[in-house]
């Protein structure tokens, strides 16, 4: 069942269009992928604050883009993933509905494991965890950091249990535990190829998805305001504050 703090998160995102957009799509212009993410929240969500987009866990993180995408540019993804077998192009569509409802029970996961009579509890990560993983030197060492910092024990004054006390063995089941817990939420689409007949199974990055769709409809909005100023020699946020539908007009009479 999907909480009540989720519902209210998306219940308060605004679609990304005019100065939104463009300041959206500079900012994230100049960060890696990962930080995109918070950028296109924090602007879709001028309510939440900096440390509130952070602790969400990947899969609320990634509702809450759907929720973006749907108001910014409809409720149906469009994309083409090439089959690796033959090289053939496969295009496919995705309802943000069904998109979604595969992710809102992945976003309540939490796992327990018994150890010595006590309780190990884990929880998905969350963005500030995958950024302070992202800087570890290693592999090994991000996949430890991480773990340690989903993994809470009670009894240790509700704090992370450290993970050189715990025997290898559980370190291992948790470890497998956590990976499993993400695994199920990854969202993928089953299709099949029709050149080859061979099954795949197409991952969707929801932040990579959006952003692309971001930096496209950015450029585009780039060019209406060239258009329109070149034309008539108004001023950008004159141009930004009209709706889509009277500056689509506008570029009509431009273009004729």
């Amino acid at each position: 069942m999907e909480t009540a703090t989720g519902r209210e998160r998306r219940g308060g995102v605004r679609p990304l269009a005019g100065e939104a957009l463009l300041a959206a799509w500079e900012r994230g212009s100049l960060q890696e992928q990962p930080a995109r993410a918070l950028t296109l929240l924090l602007a879709g969500c001028p309510d939440l604050k900096e440390p509130d987009v952070a602790a969400m866990t990947v899969p609320e993180r990634d509702l809450t883009l759907l929720e973006l995408r749907r108001r910014s540019f409809g409720p149906t993804l469009a994309a083409f993933f090439v089959c690796p077998s033959c090289g053939e192009r496969l295009e496919f569509t995705l309802p943000s509905a069904t998109a979604a409802a595969a992710l809102e029970s992945a976003a309540q996961a939490e796992t327990t494991l018994q150890h010595e009579g006590g309780l190990l509890r884990l929880r998905l990560a969350n963005s500030a965890d995958i950024a302070a993983a992202a800087a570890e030197p290693d592999l090994e060492a991000a996949r430890m950091l991480l773990l340690a910092r989903c993994l809470t024990a009670e009894g240790h004054d509700r704090g992370a249990t450290p993970l050189d006390a715990l025997p290898e063995a559980v370190r291992a089941a948790a470890m497998e535990r956590l990976c499993a817990m993400h695994e199920a939420a990854e969202l993928t689409v089953s299709l099949c190829c029709p050149g080859c007949g061979n099954p795949q199974s197409v991952p969707v990055d929801v932040p990579t998805f959006l952003w692309t769709e971001v930096r496209h409809a950015a450029q585009r909005l780039v060019e209406e305001v060239h258009a329109i100023a070149w034309a008539y020699g108004w001023a950008e946020d004159a141009i930004l504050a009209m709706s889509p539908h009277r500056r689509q007009a506008y570029i009509d009479m431009v273009r004729s």
